[in-house]
């Protein structure tokens, strides 16, 4: 639904002078080899047409790889991430305070990492695929009536995010 988006990128790119700078690589069906080359995360969306950022997979995949994470507190991506010790939220559309952070982080390796090995402990404790899991098979055990077990017969323990 952005046809006119990449065009639009590639004019601000040029128009600040960062052709030299910047890649645009496309879509990518394999997007988690680039993690480790990343110092920090950006995610910065806005509302947009009345929708906002449901929950922000990105952002844990992120915080699975280490890193900071600056994004928009909205929606989901404003519960995964913890203000000031998993990384920043910031307005949506605050392009000054954007900028900010990231130049803050950028400069500072110490926070950087900090932030970092404090995201993958939040991770961890609750975003991980088996957790996940786990709690999808409590919930439709839940569904059927059936709290004690999983859809399998096997015995479950619900341990959701209260």
């Amino acid at each position: 639904g952005y046809d006119a988006y990449p065009d639009e990128i590639r004019r601000i790119i040029e128009r600040l002078g960062l052709g030299d700078h910047v890649r645009l690589l496309g879509y990518q069906p394999d997007a988690l080899r680039f993690y480790p080359a990343f110092d920090l995360y950006v995610h910065a969306p806005v509302f947009e047409r009345g929708c906002t950022e449901a929950f922000g997979h990105s952002i844990v995949e992120a915080m699975a790889h280490r890193l900071p994470v600056i994004t928009s507190a909205i929606g989901g991506p404003a519960e995964v991430v913890k203000p000031g010790v998993t990384g920043d939220l910031i307005e949506p559309g605050n392009h000054d305070q954007l900028a900010r952070l990231i130049i803050t982080l950028l400069s500072d390796p110490r926070l950087r990492r900090a932030r970092g090995t404090e995201g993958y402990q939040r991770y961890r404790a609750f975003f991980t695929q088996e957790r996940e899991e786990r709690e999808y098979e409590a919930l439709y055990a839940e569904l059927l009536g059936r709290p004690d077990l999983s859809p399998s017969g096997e015995l479950v323990r619900s341990e959701c995010i209260q």
